[in-house]
C-alpha cells in the first residue's frame, strides 16, 4: 500500500553540481505541483530562503528524492536507520544499480507520486555483531579482511551453527540482493533479484578452496571465525569500517529487522537495468 505525496525530503550528492541544479530544480516543480519540499542541510550549502532546510534525521516527509549514485542511497539509507520513507533515486551515480530514475525523469514522476502511482519495494538490510558490539546495519554488503593489505587467511564459515568449510582467502563478503550487484559481483558471486530471500557468501580470491561463492536462506545466521591473523577489518557498505582483535572472535551475520524503503516507477525492470549498466544486448 503506497500513499500520496505531499511532502519529500531532497537529498543530493554535495560533491556533484549538475546533481545540486536536478535537486533545486525538483524542489521548485514540486512547490508548483502544491507539495513542499524540505532540502537536507547535510547534502549542501544551499543559500536559499526560498525552501525549508533541515537535516534528514529530522523530517517528517512522505518520500525522499536522492540526486546521486549507489554511495549517495547507502548513505541516506544509514540516516533513515529503518524509518518507512521510500527514497526515489535519480540516477547520477556511474555503475550503481539502485538508481531507478534518468534525471529526464524526475518530475513526471514526482508527478506520478503525488497520486500514489509507484511501486514500494522493501530491500533487506543486514546486521553484523561480535560479543556484544552491534555494527551499523549494511543495505550491500558486510566485508571481513584482514588489516594489512593483500594479506590470506584463514577463516572458518558456519550457517546456522553448522560447519560449513574453513577457507584461506583475501577475505570474505556476505551481500543481501541487493548487494548482489556491488562488491559481490566484483568477487565472482551471482546476481540475485533484490526481492528474493536469500544472502550470499563470496569469498575474495580464495585458494584451495570448494567456496567461491553460496547462497543461503537469508533466515540463516552466518558465523565467520577467523583463525590465523590476530587483527582483521570489518566493513558494512564501505561506510564504517572497524578494527578488531579477532582472538576466539565469532562475527555473526544475519538479516536486520529493520528494512530499506524504495520508491519506483511501475514497469521498470530490474532485468532490463542490469543489461543497461553490464552492457548486454538486445535479443
Amino acid at each position: 500500500m503506497v500513499g500520496m505525496i505531499k511532502k519529500i525530503g531532497v537529498v543530493a550528492r554535495p560533491d556533484l553540481r549538475k546533481a545540486i541544479d536536478a535537486a533545486i530544480g525538483l524542489a521548485k516543480h514540486a512547490s508548483l505541483r502544491g507539495v513542499l519540499p524540505v532540502l537536507d542541510k547535510a547534502s549542501y550549502n544551499w543559500g536559499s530562503d526560498e525552501f525549508e532546510v533541515m537535516d534528514l534525521e529530522e523530517m517528517d516527509v512522505d518520500m525522499v528524492f536522492v540526486f546521486g549514485g549507489d554511495g549517495t542511497v547507502l548513505r541516506t539509507v544509514r540516516r533513515l536507520d529503518g524509518r518507512r520513507v521510500p527514497l526515489a533515486v535519480v540516477d547520477f551515480g556511474t555503475t550503481g544499480f539502485m538508481a531507478e530514475l534518468p534525471p529526464q525523469m524526475a518530475k513526471n514522476f514526482l508527478n506520478k507520486a503525488i497520486r500514489g502511482e509507484y511501486i514500494l519495494e522493501e530491500r533487506t538490510k543486514l546486521r553484523t555483531s561480535y560479543d556484544d558490539v552491534v555494527l551499523p546495519d549494511s543495505l550491500n554488503e558486510t566485508v571481513i579482511l584482514t588489516s594489512r593489505p593483500a594479506k590470506l587467511f584463514s577463516f572458518e564459515i558456519s550457517v546456522d551453527g553448522e560447519w560449513v568449510d574453513q577457507v584461506f582467502a583475501d577475505g570474505v563478503i556476505v551481500a543481501t540482493p541487493t548487494g548482489s550487484t556491488a562488491y559481490s559481483l566484483s568477487a565472482g558471486g551471482p546476481i540475485i533479484h533484490p526481492q528474493a530471500k536469500n544472502m550470499v557468501i563470496t569469498t575474495i580470491c580464495p585458494f584451495r578452496s570448494w567456496i567461491k561463492t553460496l547462497v543461503v536462506p537469508d533466515t540463516s545466521e552466518i558465523q565467520i571465525t577467523p583463525t590465523t591473523i590476530k587483527k582483521i577489518l570489518i566493513a558494512t557498505d564501505g561506510e564504517t569500517q572497524t578494527q578488531i582483535e579477532s582472538d576466539n572472535l565469532v562475527i555473526s551475520i544475519k538479516k536486520s529487522p529493520k528494512k530499506a524503503f524504495f520508491a519506483k516507477p511501475s514497469g521498470n525492470g530490474f532485468y532490463r537495468r542490469i543489461r543497461e549498466k553490464l552492457g548486454g544486448g538486445r535479443a
